[in-house]
């Protein structure tokens, strides 16, 4: 409807994980942050988008033409991830820089799974979220 585009709403963890992944970007170096969300984002094999289509198709109606944002990523993720593995081998020389990255990913994953998880449940209708301000 206009009104819940004009005041979205969304999942607590949803906001948490993006504060966080900006926070860590400006905190570390590039490639800690590059690695924890493209290894961690785009080499994924857990079927949380194919969960979110299900829920905005069977909650709002929508189709596959109006998804199609959501069903070109579900395709391309794994390859965009496989470039960074590279970087990683190139970059993170030393046992500290791999052990960080391994810290950031580890918890990237969580944030992300929590995110994902709670963005289900609002488009769902299970949760209400909370206003999101534009």
């Amino acid at each position: 409807t206009p009104e819940e585009l004009a005041h979205p709403k969304v999942e607590k963890e949803a906001i948490e994980y993006v504060n966080w992944t900006i926070e860590l970007g400006r905190r570390e170096y590039g490639l800690l942050t590059l690695a924890a969300m493209s290894i961690g984002g785009e080499s994924r094999r857990e079927h949380s988008m194919e969960r979110l289509v299900e829920a905005l198709s069977e909650k709002y109606g929508l189709s596959r033409s109006q998804l199609e944002f959501f069903y070109a990523h579900m395709d391309e993720a794994e390859a965009h991830g496989d470039p960074v593995y590279d970087l990683v081998r190139e970059y993170a020389t030393t046992p500290e820089r791999q052990e960080k990255i391994r810290t950031a990913l580890k918890t990237w994953c969580e944030k992300f799974r929590a995110a994902q998880e709670g963005i289900f449940k609002v488009a769902m209708g299970v949760e209400e979220g909370i206003p999101a301000a534009l």
